[in-house]
């Protein structure tokens, strides 16, 4: 009887440690977070997430951010079961499937939630209400399976106010809601962009209206150069009217982007500097991003975006971050 005991007791200790070993140990450490608790009506929402290496090690992070890949939201709304979120979600840059996150860095990745079939312009939360966002996330780091449940998220959708009002309608009635929240007006639309930024220039819906429109002048156009300008005009009034705007540190990088495509070097980089010194939280701030590495470690120009970057970061480490003198001197500049 007492051997069977001792058997069956190591039976339950195997039992739990096997049941333990099955439980993934994450390596990194992974955050989520909305940009607000408070938004209008047919404002974009904005989804965190950040994603740390907390060891002295180069770590390969692979996953699909999709929501039907890798990555799970689930709406939660008083008095009704939990409903999965399956509609668009657009990227302030386009998801990657391998992250390389050098030592005790962070990687960080913005979305904006707001599709919803059969609704009122496909908005999420086409009308006031309270909600919240549930998250799941899961991953490879290097061959370990990693997975992350986040809290959810509360937030509280608001009814405009009688400024927002008219602005709301015009977008509703020309159908561009869906434009501002990808970032990117269609050809066609630019004019009435123009249209509603000279109409409504201080609304809660401006700022992702100059975006859109911006978006459309930095990924297409017959007069690329005077697109460029223009788009440079543009998010240069959205950082001095609209500073704190969650797609600030984005409208830089645009900013820098077309300085670079004008063939303006010198320009470009001042405006990566600025990105790379006033905005460290940035999901811009990415040595896969050839034009970060040339501009922020100044590397050799390079076209080819597989690039081993955290080889070139390890070889350029000595010089970065960038010298003092240089950031004092960079700062000093008026933009």
């Amino acid at each position: 009887m007492k051997k069977r005991l001792i058997l069956f007791l190591a039976g339950i200790c195997l039992l739990a440690v096997t049941s333990m070993a099955q439980q993934p140990q994450n390596i990194l450490k992974a955050s989520a977070s909305l940009n607000k608790k408070t938004y209008v009506v047919g404002e974009p929402i904005f989804l965190n997430l950040s994603i740390k290496n907390p060891i002295y090690e180069l770590i390969e992070f692979r996953t699909r951010l999709s929501f039907y890949g890798d990555m799970r939201i689930s709406v939660l709304q008083p008095g009704r079961l939990p409903e999965d979120y399956t509609g668009t979600h657009e990227p302030s840059i386009p998801p990657s499937y391998v992250f390389k996150i050098p030592p005790l860095q962070t990687v960080n990745i913005s979305f904006i939630i707001y599709y919803k079939k059969d609704t009122s312009n496909n908005l999420l939360f086409p009308a006031p209400i309270k909600a919240a966002l549930s998250v799941r996330l899961a991953g490879l780091a290097g061959r370990q399976p990693e997975e992350y449940n986040f809290e959810p998220m509360e937030l509280e959708v608001v009814a405009p106010d009688e400024k927002d009002v008219p602005a709301l309608q015009f977008l509703l009635d020309k159908k561009l809601i869906r434009e501002i929240h990808t970032g990117r007006s269609l050809q066609e639309n630019r004019t009435v962009f123009e249209s509603f930024i000279k109409e409504f220039p201080e609304t809660t819906y401006t700022p992702y209206a100059i975006y859109a429109l911006s978006g459309s002048l930095m990924f297409g156009g017959r007069n690329e150069a005077a697109d460029r300008k223009r788009l440079i005009e543009l998010l240069s009034g959205f950082i001095k009217n609209f500073a704190g705007n969650p797609l600030e540190d984005d409208a830089v990088y645009r900013i820098a982007d077309a300085y670079d495509r004008l063939g303006m070097p010198e320009q470009a980089k001042r405006w990566y500097v600025k990105l790379y010194n006033e905005y460290i939280n940035s999901n811009r701030i990415n040595f896969s991003d050839p034009l970060i590495v040339k501009y922020i470690l100044g590397a050799p120009d390079s076209k080819d975006s597989n690039v081993d970057n955290w080889m070139l970061y390890e070889r350029l480490k000595p010089e970065f971050p960038l010298k003092e003198e240089e950031l004092s001197s960079q700062r000093s500049a008026s933009f």
